[in-house]
């Protein structure tokens, strides 16, 4: 029997599978299974997550308080003002150094504040004495022996201190404000005999008025080289009326 060419072709393609492979593929159309068109999606979809989740992050940040700063204040003494604790305190008298009359009030307020809180008002005094009527004690400077054994008044006669702050003996001293002590000068009170340059040049002496005295009592300040005043004596924790009882 005579073959035809077309009998003869697809005979050959029955038996060459890989001709016939080869022109399968030629006659299908490829289909992409490439994902690069739809990896920017992907990308663009983390992308927007990421975003989101960092706004998020953000607004709550910013709606966050702020951390409280600790407003805890050290020992207090009880007095109100500049000798309410030994910062302020130490603050007032060096802004107040160059003037006599505010020092001297600032020694009356250390000595109410001793009264009140004992350690505390031992720093004060110290701070308005000269240097050689100080000591120190575990770092700290407080007044000399010396000193301290005159302040022992104020342990026995509390009172003494109160009568100037306002309080009177008839009254048991009770109507003192000692936490708001402050010093009332006496200008009258032997007048020649007082004010700032007086004994001397480098000088001052004040008088100060108690509740339970009928006569002010003396305070004596002294300059020194740098042009700052400190005490130099006071007669302040004696003589005072015993309260009424």
């Amino acid at each position: 029997m005579r073959l035809t060419p077309p009998a003869l072709f697809a005979i050959l393609l029955l038996t060459t599978p890989g001709l016939a492979c080869a022109n399968s593929t030629q006659a299908t159309p490829a289909i992409s299974t490439s994902t690069s068109a739809s990896a920017p999606n992907a990308t663009s979809t983390a992308s927007g997550s990421d975003a989101i989740a960092a706004n998020s992050k953000n607004k709550k940040t910013a709606q966050a308080p702020e951390a409280k700063v600790s407003t805890k204040k050290g020992p207090q003494t009880g007095m109100i003002g500049a000798s309410a604790d030994v910062a302020s305190f130490r603050k007032a008298v060096d802004e107040s150094a160059k003037d006599p009359h505010k020092s001297a009030d600032l020694f009356l307020q250390a000595l109410a504040a001793y009264t009140m809180k004992r350690d505390l008002g031992l720093q004060m005094i110290a701070m308005l004495l000269p240097r050689g009527d100080v000591m120190e004690d575990d770092g700290i400077e407080i007044p000399n022996r010396f000193r301290q054994d005159e302040l022992l008044q104020l342990d026995k006669k509390p009172y003494t201190i109160q009568g100037y702050c306002g309080g009177t003996p008839e009254k048991g001293y009770k109507n003192a404000d000692v936490p708001n002590c402050a010093a009332v000068f006496d200008t009258d009170y032997s007048k020649t005999r007082q004010g700032v340059g007086y004994p001397a040049e480098g000088k001052a002496k004040f008088f100060i008025s108690n509740g339970g005295s009928s006569r002010p009592r003396p305070i004596e300040m002294e300059r020194n080289s740098d042009g700052n005043w400190f005490v130099d004596k006071f007669g302040l924790l004696s003589g005072v009326a015993a309260p009424a009882e």
